[in-house]
């Protein structure tokens, strides 16, 4: 289940264009991460706060990859250029590329 939740996490990184999605993918990741390390050594999620940390960083990771955004959110990234392929004709030169029009006022 943590490596689940981890991999749901580093999935929201990759697949989420809204960048809040993005930032709560990164901070359950490391989230997790660091108590995972921290675990290693000590018998930290004896601790009941600790474990209740550890669960709620698990379940941030499901929430950054699933939960839902609204449709005209305005913090979004550009796609990756390998998942917006440019026409055939224009593959070469991406510096001929339209830019979008003047908004008028």
């Amino acid at each position: 289940m943590v490596l689940l939740s981890a991999w749901q996490a580093i999935q929201a990184m990759h697949l989420r264009r809204n960048t809040l999605m993005v930032g709560m993918g990164f901070a359950a990741f490391m989230g997790i991460l660091a108590i995972m390390i921290h675990s290693s050594v000590d018998f930290n999620l004896q601790i009941p706060s600790n474990a209740a940390y550890f669960i709620c960083m698990m379940a941030l990771g499901w929430l950054a990859r699933y939960l839902p955004t609204l449709a005209g959110a305005s913090l979004r990234r550009p796609l990756p250029a390998s998942r917006c392929p440019l026409p055939e004709k224009d593959k070469g030169d991406a510096s001929r590329l339209p830019l979008p029009a003047a908004r008028k006022r």
